[in-house]
């Protein structure tokens, strides 16, 4: 009898250590999907097409297939500025990637696009201030920040030649970057400030220059702000380090008119949030740095809206460690993202994890021009638009091709009525809430 019961004790054991938070072996699978080597520590990685992702190094602008691991140098960034790096590239509208390489007070930036070929690079006209694009506009422009190496910073709109234009508010000079900007649901961009020895701020600030404060908190303060987003419901969440009823990071929701909630204070064990995405499931997901306690690589994690945490994946330090940039949701499902050290040779991975999540349905927001004729290029603005279908008023486009996951461009056809324009994809639907004018 008690070696039976032993027996059942000992598979018990066997099984829970067998589950991750309740979710089999099979259900969980992380896989690095590339060790960083003589192309340096990756940092930013975004999918352009249904089997390829694009990645950078300080230097290098690579690409990647998910499924074979092949990698293609597509441009080296040139430059002797040990202070300079390589900004985040962004897929534009035009079907290439604009980025930026230089920027500080002596040097300027350097605007310049590329294609998804070896070779293709376009340069411009250098900027006088340090400038950073980092996400793409529905009107075709890319939003960033940027500063003079003087005063504050500013948010800037680049056109796709890398002229930039600030946006009509400039930060006061003792603040720095703490989360965003973002391009919120109302056409209003929002980030968070932290001014220097002072309480932190989430800000609304309009294209035209309009600038409020929407919430100051002192949650907001102790350490940069890692994320921001805003979730399907409206409403911002966020994630602090060195904050929270432990003092070891929060995740918070801040709601459009200031209202601000703590919903989760991570443990002294899962301390240094960091990332933050909300995927197809509806969840929020993001992955810890475990500074102090090596060799760890953090854990990533999923979160509820209503500040529930479940541990998803224990990363080692063979998988990746110091998770700085962002974690995106590709179209297959999986969760994507880099790690900057850590891996086979020490200086980094691209990850992939897979957890059986549904593949993230199309959100088809803005398109331009308002109206048309059968044969003119209409241009979608939205999220998660890779491998998309288009239908006018019910009536399939003549043409359709991706500029990356948020631009599409659809060929009005012959037969086309007025009425909502209609975004397929294998994640699901997704229909315009204005109506296209078929002239």
């Amino acid at each position: 009898m008690q070696t039976n019961r032993t027996l059942r004790t000992m598979l018990l054991l066997m099984a829970c250590c067998a589950m991750v938070n309740g979710a089999s072996p099979a259900q969980v699978a992380f896989k690095v999907l590339y060790n960083s080597g003589p192309y340096g520590s990756p940092v930013w990685i975004t999918q352009v097409s249904p089997e390829l992702f694009l990645w950078n190094t300080r230097d290098f602008i690579l690409s990647i297939s998910p499924k074979t691991g092949a990698i293609t140098q597509l441009a080296t960034i040139p430059g002797d500025c040990s202070t300079c790096g390589l900004g985040v590239p962004v897929p534009a509208a035009n079907n290439r990637i604009s980025a930026l390489f230089g920027g500080n007070s002596i040097n300027p930036t350097h605007p310049f696009s590329f294609d998804l070929q070896p070779n293709s690079v376009h340069d411009y006209a250098p900027q006088t201030f340090t400038d950073n694009v980092l996400l793409n506009l529905p009107d075709g422009q890319l939003l960033g920040v940027g500063g003079n190496g003087v005063g504050g910073y500013y948010l800037i709109a680049s056109d796709l030649q890398g002229n930039t234009t600030p946006v009509n508010h400039q930060f006061p000079v003792d603040e720095v970057i703490g989360a965003g900007p973002i391009y919120g649901s109302d056409g209003n961009y929002y980030g968070i400030s932290l001014p220097h020895n002072k309480t932190g701020y989430l800000y609304r600030l309009t294209p035209s220059g309009s600038f409020t404060k929407l919430l100051v908190q002192t949650t907001l303060d102790a350490g940069l702000p890692e994320s921001l987003v805003q979730a399907t419901d409206g409403n911002f969440y966020g994630l602090t380090p060195g904050t929270g009823a432990n003092g070891y990071g929060a995740f918070y929701q801040a709601t459009m008119d200031g209202q601000f909630t703590l919903l989760y204070s991570f443990t002294k064990q899962n301390q240094a949030p960091a990332n933050l995405l909300q995927a197809s499931d509806g969840n929020f997901y993001g992955i810890t740095n475990a500074y102090f306690v090596p060799p760890s690589g953090g854990e990533i994690f999923q979160l509820t809206k209503s500040g529930q945490y479940t541990p998803i994946y224990k990363v080692n330090g063979r998988d990746g460690q110091s998770y700085f940039a962002r974690l995106f949701q590709g179209s297959d499902g999986r969760i994507y993202g880099t790690a900057a050290s850590g891996g086979q040779y020490g200086i980094g991975t691209i990850f992939a994890l897979d957890i059986g999540l549904p593949k993230p349905a199309p959100q088809a927001l803005k398109f331009y021009p308002a109206e048309g004729h059968p044969g003119d290029k209409i241009r979608l603005w939205g999220y998660s638009l890779i491998e998309a279908a288009v239908t006018f008023n019910g009536v399939e486009a003549a043409s359709v091709h991706n500029s990356g996951p948020n631009y599409v461009w659809a060929t009005v056809p012959s037969g086309a009525t007025t009425g909502p324009i209609t975004v397929t994809t294998p994640g699901g639907t997704s229909k315009t809430e204005s109506s296209f004018t078929v002239q």
